[in-house]
This record gives structure tokens, sequence and C-alpha cells, in this order.
């Protein structure tokens, strides 16, 4: 209790962390399902694009960044319950019939590597696989990490000026402030302070991120990774 549940779908991991319930649905764009999974000690699963049935509107920003998933307190309770997020005519998925390969990378997206308690896990995660008869192999994920990162600074801000934008457009009498959380409002102001250049280059990222992640995954099956660079911070660091 003295620790940082992660976010932003907290409540819901805390809820089946503490057994409340068996799972529960979370949705992620920069971290909101993968973080408080890490945190409570739970399964967090974010869904690639594609995969899932359609939970929220067409927005081309957030069908770039967002997944809808879930989480649960095993891996073999989130395989069961992923099948249910499937559009129907998806079919099952295969269960892999040989080895995996496995990458383990500890570098994070920016500001290097993780704390030394946190690698330790991931190699002790690592070890375990090995032990199993999986082929790990300590490899850093090939992709330009710095122009991601900058890629997500931009379009956060667009997703969170789109909102304001709908908002206001639809209550022309109501404050914005009424209507939404001070975080995005903040995100739109950002967005008037990025050039259609900085937007554009955004996007050729996450072309060439993608397909960068493609030519790693012909090699990789898997990518062990910390989720966040430290253990998760005490209650009013942040």
């Amino acid at each position: 209790t003295t620790r940082s549940a992660g976010g932003s779908s907290s409540g819901a991991a805390v809820a089946v962390a503490m057994g409340m319930v068996p799972f529960a649905h979370a949705s992620d764009a920069a971290g909101s399902i993968r973080m408080p999974a890490s945190n409570c000690g739970i399964i967090g699963f974010k869904a690639s694009r594609g995969f899932n049935v359609r939970a929220r509107a067409q927005h081309w920003i957030d069908d770039t960044l967002c997944s809808d998933g879930l989480f649960a307190r095993s891996m073999r309770d989130t395989a069961w319950a992923a099948h249910f997020l499937r559009p129907a005519n998806a079919g099952a998925l295969p269960a892999p019939d040989r080895r995996l390969r496995i990458a383990v990378d500890l570098d994070a997206m920016h500001d290097g590597a993780a704390e030394p308690a946190v690698a330790d896990v991931i190699r002790s995660v690592a070890a375990k696989c090995a032990q199993l008869g999986h082929d790990v192999e300590m490899r850093p994920v090939r992709y330009d990490r710095g122009a991601a990162f900058d890629a997500l600074g931009v379009l956060w801000p667009y997703l969170g000026g789109d909102l304001c934008d709908h908002y206001a457009a639809a209550n022309p009498d109501t404050p914005l402030s009424d209507l939404l959380e001070p975080w995005t409002i903040g995100l739109g102001e950002r967005r008037a302070t990025i050039s259609p250049d900085r937007l554009a280059a955004a996007l050729g990222t996450i072309g060439s991120v993608r397909q960068e992640l493609t030519e790693f995954h012909a090699e990789f099956d898997v990518v062990l990774s910390p989720v966040n660079r430290t253990v998760p911070p005490k209650l009013g660091l942040l």
C-alpha cells in the first residue's frame, strides 16, 4: 500500500491483484496495461493491432497507439480470456510446436538500461526459459528508440488536441475545464507547439519502426524485457 499501482488502468489492476474479480478490462497506448500489471504482480495483455474486436470509435492516432486488453492473475487465465476478445470469424490461435527464440533486452526506449533490481529479475526469468529448453539470447531490439519516443511525444498531444476540439465543438457554451481533465487539456495546448514537419516525421517513424520490428521478429518470437526501468515508486513521488 506504500507503492504506486501504475497507470492508467490502475484500479482495474488492483481489483484483479486483490482477487476482487478474476479479470478486468484495460486499455493501453503508452503502458496503461503493462505498467499496472508489472507494479501489481499480475498478467497484463496488450493485444497487437487487429487482434481484438473494436471497442471504441475509429480514430487514426488511437488506432495506431491504443489497444484494449485485460488483466488476469495467471497466463492460463489470460490465454483463455483473450479468445473472447477476438472477432467472431478470427478463429483459434495456434500454439507453437517448437522451442521459442527469445531475445533478452534490458534497454529502455529512452534514459538507458533498467536498474539492477529490475535487470536481475529479467535475467532470472531468462535463465528459467533456457532451462525449459527455449533458445535465449541477449539481443537488443533493433529500432530507432529515440525517434520512436519522439513520435509518441508528438502523436499523444495530437490525440488530446482532437479530443479538445471534439468536446469544444459539441459543447460551445461550456468551458473545457468543466468537460475534460487538466491532463487532456494540457495535451491539447501542447499540440499547438508542434510543427507540421514534426507530425510528418512522427508518422514516418511509425512506418519505419514497424518495418524494423517485422524484420527483428522474423528472427525472434519473443522479447523478454523490463516494463519499467525502476521498481514501483513510492506513493507521492510523482
